[in-house]
């Protein structure tokens, strides 16, 4: 358990030194604006689907 706890500590380090967790931040807040912007469209459930499964992170 110990070694579990030391490995993702300098997991979360090589994250936070590499920018990673803000530029994750950076790209969510991106996609939620853009989902907001749509959704004044009206009925996009075809759209959002089609984003959902050509995410390249799924």
């Amino acid at each position: 358990m110990k070694q579990l706890a030391h490995l993702l500590k300098f997991d979360f380090l090589l994250i936070n030194k590499n920018k990673i967790i803000t530029i994750s931040l950076v790209v969510t807040a991106i996609y939620v604006g853009v989902f907001k912007a749509l959704a004044a469209m009206g009925n996009i459930e075809k759209l959002l689907v089609l984003v959902i499964f050509n995410d390249p992170a799924l």
